[in-house]
């Protein structure tokens, strides 16, 4: 049953010529019949429309991170020693995304990376 489905899925349809793989990935996806190199050729317009799509997504995420940087501040590091507050994480807490736990910075690493010791815990990044 798995197979004959999977092979449904690069089945060409009599009107489009395109199978429900090809729809979705612009490509064949594999399976349990063996194709030739070369006998697989993608419609240009599939391919042109992935590539926009891409390109849409791409200018997308790069005018929301110019957007949150605007309104954002380059904060000052903190060092070795220093006290902090940290968000609990634990989602089956009822104190869920509040700022309740302390702790001491006890590693600074690259890009903000920071090791803290939790008050009455061990070591947590």
């Amino acid at each position: 049953m798995t197979r004959a489905l999977l092979q449904h899925r690069n089945t060409p349809c009599a009107l489009t010529g395109l199978s429900p793989a090809q729809i979705l990935f612009g490509r064949a996806i594999r399976d349990f019949l063996p194709l030739q190199p070369g006998k697989f050729m993608p419609r240009k317009e599939w391919r042109m429309a992935a590539d926009s799509r891409a390109a849409a997504y791409s200018k997308r995420v790069m005018d929301k991170a110019v957007s949150l940087a605007s309104h954002s501040k380059k904060l000052v590091p903190l060092t070795i020693g220093q006290e902090v507050l940290v968000q609990d994480q634990n989602k089956a807490s009822r104190t869920f995304k509040q700022w309740t736990r302390t702790g001491i910075i006890v590693q600074v690493g690259d890009f903000d990376d920071y090791q803290v010791r939790l008050h009455g815990l061990k070591s947590v990044n």
